[in-house]
């Protein structure tokens, strides 16, 4: 949860990891712009549209059950 005082963070990679939940505070970094999740255990990024300057999210190696397009720019 210590991730969301990280308040001026732009890019994040929790790539290959066994990560297979985006913590709330996740939602708390406003200045986003970068997110890599490909090859995690993630399955639902559903809540990424909340996070506004967001621009590019990498899916690669997911098995995602729940997303959003949102104007969010993914790759998978």
């Amino acid at each position: 949860e210590a991730i969301g005082s990280l308040q001026n963070l732009e890019v994040l990679k929790i790539n290959h990891t066994g990560i297979a939940e985006l913590p709330d505070s996740i939602y708390r970094l406003t200045k986003l712009k970068e997110l890599d999740l490909s090859y995690s255990q993630v399955t639902d990024v559903s809540g990424l549209q909340a996070l506004p300057n967001l621009k590019k999210v990498n899916l690669e190696g997911l098995a995602v059950g729940s997303t959003s397009q949102n104007g969010v720019a993914h790759s998978n």
